[in-house]
């Protein structure tokens, strides 16, 4: 979390994991969506730092990363 709030400072807190349902994540999609490029861009490369934040990447935290971007509509960071 430290990783990806250095990349996007205006993270402030994150939400305990019991208030991360698929409904949370789908309404906060959707509010993504509509904020314009540079801001997904910005969050790509906050979600890629703090996959790697630990120097190992598993399968899952790369295909969380790709997946993401292709759903923004943005590029994929480049050490993916």
């Amino acid at each position: 979390f430290a990783a990806a709030q250095r990349v996007l400072p205006l993270v402030k807190s994150r939400l305990s994991r019991d208030a991360c349902s698929l409904s949370v994540v789908e309404r906060a999609m959707g509010i993504l969506n509509n904020s314009g490029g540079e801001v997904l861009r910005s969050i790509a490369q906050a979600m890629a730092a703090a996959a790697a934040t630990d120097g190992e990447l598993t399968s899952e935290e790369v295909e969380l990363v790709r997946i993401s971007c292709l759903a923004f509509g943005c590029p994929i960071p480049a050490q993916f």
